[in-house]
C-alpha cells in the first residue's frame, strides 16, 4: 500500500484528488482538514472510510512534526493555501502567515520525521505575473500581489529544503482551470449568478475585469497531471501545467451565458472585484510536464457546461 497524505483535503483541489485515489486500493489516503465538521460536508463525507482525517492547523499547530511522523506518507500533496490573489490585497499578513508557514511546518516535519516522503508543492503562475505573458518553468520570479508573493516563498522554502537537506519535492506551477467546488473564482462565480437568474432570485452578473486573457484547464485534468508528477516527477524540479485553449475571462463569461435559459442577464462591473494590479494575459506552458505524457484531454466547452450544471444544483 501506498501511503498519501493530502492537505487542504477540504478544499476544491484536495477532494478531487482524493475522490480520484479513493478508486484505487493500493492506496492508504490521509487528509488534513481543519475541524470535523469538515469532514462530515459534502463531497468529504463520501469518502468515510475510505480517508483517515486528520485535525490540524498547519500554519500555527505545533502537532505538525509529529503528524507528519505518525502518517510516514510516501507522498504529501500540499495543496493547504489560502488562494484568493484579490482577498490577498486586503489581507497580506494572513495570506503569508497561512501559506508561508504551513509550508515551512509540513518540510520541517517531513526532514525530521519522514526523509522518505516526497514533498509536492501546489503553486501559481502568480509567482511570475509580472515578467512575460508567457510563463513556464524558466520565467523569473516577480509577482504582483501579495498571494503570489506569499506562494513565491513557498516555492523558496521548498527548493531550500531540496538543496540542503535532501527532501525530495515537486514544484508545480498550474494555471487557471474550472473548478465547481472553487465559488471564489471568477468563473465559478458567473456560474452560479447566471444559476442564480434562472432560479428568479437575481437579475445581474456582477464583475471585474474581463479583458484578462488566459490558458484554461479542467479540475479533472489537473487531478491526473499531480498523480503523473508524483509517479513520474523528478526530485527538485519545477513544472508547469496550462491548457490548450486561451481566451479571455470576458470571453467565457458569453460562453456561459449562451448556455443560460434565461435571456437578457445585465452585466455590471463591480470595481471592488477587479484588483488593484491585474495581470492582463497570463499563458501557461506545459512542455516539461508534456514529456511525462500529459496533455490536457478535456474541451473547455465541455467544462464551461459541467460547471453551469453544478451551479444549478445549488438551486434545486
Amino acid at each position: 500500500m501506498q501511503k498519501i497524505l493530502v492537505t487542504g483535503a477540504a478544499g476544491a483541489v484536495g477532494s478531487y484528488l482524493l475522490e480520484s485515489l479513493a478508486e484505487d486500493p493500493k492506496f492508504e489516503l490521509y487528509g488534513v482538514v481543519r475541524s470535523v465538521s469538515q469532514a462530515k460536508t459534502d463531497p468529504l463525507r463520501a469518502l468515510s472510510g475510505k480517508v483517515s482525517w486528520l485535525l490540524a492547523d498547519l500554519s500555527r499547530d505545533n502537532v505538525v512534526e509529529h503528524l507528519i511522523g505518525d502518517v510516514k506518507a510516501d507522498v504529501c500533496f500540499h495543496f493547504a493555501s489560502w488562494a484568493r490573489p484579490r482577498e490577498s490585497f486586503d489581507r497580506p499578513a494572513a495570506y503569508v502567515q497561512n501559506n508561508v508557514f504551513s509550508t515551512l511546518n509540513i518540510l520541517e516535519g517531513i526532514r525530521k520525521r519522514s526523509p522518505w516522503t516526497t514533498f509536492l508543492l501546489a503553486s501559481t503562475p502568480e509567482v511570475c505575473s509580472n515578467t512575460a505573458p508567457i510563463i513556464d518553468e524558466f520565467s523569473p520570479v516577480a509577482p504582483t500581489n501579495p498571494y503570489g508573493a506569499s506562494k513565491a516563498a513557498c516555492e523558496s522554502l521548498t527548493r531550500a529544503y531540496s538543496h540542503s537537506f535532501g527532501v525530495k519535492t515537486l514544484i508545480v506551477r498550474t494555471g487557471s482551470y474550472i473548478n465547481p467546488r472553487r465559488k471564489d473564482l471568477a468563473i465559478s462565480s458567473f456560474a452560479g449568478q447566471i444559476a442564480a437568474c434562472e432560479a428568479g432570485l437575481a437579475s445581474v452578473v456582477r464583475h471585474g475585469n474581463l479583458k484578462s486573457v488566459r490558458n484554461w484547464l479542467d479540475v479533472k485534468d489537473v487531478i491526473r497531471g499531480y498523480r503523473i508528477l508524483a509517479d513520474k516527477g523528478v526530485a527538485g524540479e519545477t513544472y508547469c501545467m496550462g491548457g490548450s485553449e486561451v481566451s479571455s475571462v470576458g470571453d467565457l463569461l458569453q460562453r456561459l451565458l449562451a448556455r443560460s435559459t434565461k435571456k437578457g442577464i445585465r452585466l455590471v462591473p463591480d470595481p471592488p472585484l477587479s484588483r488593484p494590479v491585474d495581470v492582463e494575459q497570463q499563458i501557461v506552458h506545459s512542455k516539461k510536464l508534456e514529456a511525462l505524457d500529459w496533455r490536457p484531454t478535456v474541451q473547455l466547452d465541455d467544462s464551461l457546461m459541467w460547471l453551469m450544471t453544478s451551479a444549478r444544483k445549488d438551486f434545486e
